[in-house]
This record gives C-alpha cells, structure tokens and sequence, in this order.
C-alpha cells in the first residue's frame, strides 16, 4: 500500500472540501453566534459528509454516477428546497444581537453538527468532484487495495477538517467588527 495516498487524500479534503457558500456561512454563523465549539463542529459536520463522499467515490464512482443520475431532479429539488429556506431564514433574520445569540448546551452543539451535515449531504456537487479528482488520480493512485478506499478516506477527512481552525479563528477575529449597528447599517444594502 502506497502511504502516501493518506497525504493525497489531505490535499484532496483541504482544497476540494473547503466549507464555501451556505455551508461556509453556517459555519462561520455558529462560531459568531454560538462558540468556537459549535464553529469547529459545524466545520466537522460537513467533514463527515467529504468524508462519506470520497468513501462512495473510491468504491464506485460509476454506482454513484449512476444513482446521481438517476435521482437528479430529485436530488437537485431537495438540495435547492433547503439552500433556498436556509437563505430565506438568514434573510428574514435580524442581525444577532451579542445576548440573543449566545446558547449553550449539547443540543445546540449537536444542532450546528447537523446543519452543515444535512446541507453538505443535500449537494451532490462535492461527490461529483471528489469523483473527478480520484479519476484523475487513478493513474498514478491504485486503489484496488482493500485498505485504499479507508486510508483516503481519513486523509480527506482530515484536509477537510483542517478547515475548522481557519474558519473559527477568523469569525472570532471578525467578531469585534460586527457590532449591532453595523449590522444594521449593511444590512438594508442585502436586502
């Protein structure tokens, strides 16, 4: 078994599973809000679903291929259904004040978990480029070995999650900025 295939798969999750769009905003939203703790785990939540993906991917790429297609308008109408109402949600929510956002307990933390989780897994995109990539790493990446599909499977977990101290270490360095009336003032120009 090759070992470096664990390190591709760190590459693989840093730069292709980096937490973009609503599932980034999610992320970022948890750690203002709720904590480094809910940031890192939101951050972990979409981890998991890279993670899955790249399971899926480098056990069969075509039977995946062929389920995606064959569930497409379904897939696609869910996926858009929830990135709409997750949109629609943040658009019609007032910006936070620091007391009403502060929440504490295990379920708010399972919470931001499960955002990013459920949003990761309604976007059948980052499957589709984990896919790609693993089809242009077949060349030189074997993955006929029975602990291949594992070992990338952590590495890519790992580059994805790599993305949790970024992203939280930024929004709490943001943070002092977005006071309330700032908000407010930028907040007529999103609308």
């Amino acid at each position: 078994m090759d070992p470096s295939l664990f390190w591709k798969g760190v590459f693989l999750g840093f730069f292709l599973c980096a937490p973009l769009g609503p599932v980034g905003i999610l992320c970022i939203r948890h750690a203002l809000c709720d904590g480094r703790l809910a940031g890192a785990l939101a951050v972990l939540g979409a981890a998991v679903v890279d993670a899955l993906y790249c399971l899926v991917a480098a056990f069969g790429i075509t039977l995946a291929a062929a389920f995606l297609d064959l569930g497409r308008p379904w897939i696609q109408g869910a996926g858009g259904a929830i990135l709409t109402l997750v949109g629609l949600y943040l658009w019609r929510e007032p910006p936070a004040r620091p007391a009403a956002c502060g929440h504490n307990g295990r379920s708010h933390l399972f919470g931001a978990f499960l955002s990013t989780f459920l949003v990761m897994l309604s976007n059948p995109l980052p499957i589709l480029a984990i896919g790609a990539a693993l089809s242009a790493l077949s060349g030189s990446v074997r993955l006929s070995a029975p602990a291949a599909a594992p070992l990338l499977m952590a590495g890519v977990f790992l580059g994805s999650l790599l993305w949790a101290p970024l992203l939280v270490i930024g929004a709490s360095a943001l943070k002092p900025l977005l006071r309330p009336e700032r908000l407010q003032m930028v907040s007529p120009l999103i609308r």
